[in-house]
């Protein structure tokens, strides 16, 4: 469903679509929160200069923390 919309994104920002493991939610309400970790945290990692091309992009540890991400916004 969202791999036209992504493919167009990569090809403005030249880079390529890879597959990468992430995480799993562990409930049923809280998957806005995990998507934006899951941005928040690949985001940081791509910005990282230099960076290795080996560096894994992988978000296996990714933890969906509601009160911090209340905290973040609050501040905004």
């Amino acid at each position: 469903y969202h791999r036209p919309i992504a493919t167009e994104f990569a090809a403005r920002l030249g880079a390529s679509l890879r597959p990468v493991r992430m995480a799993k939610q562990q409930n049923g309400h809280d998957c806005g929160v995990f998507m934006l970790e899951a941005t928040r945290e690949l985001a940081r990692r791509l910005a990282q200069e230099p960076r290795l091309r080996r560096e894994s992009l992988h978000l296996d540890n990714l933890v969906a923390d509601r009160q911090a991400l209340q905290e973040r916004l609050a501040r905004i």
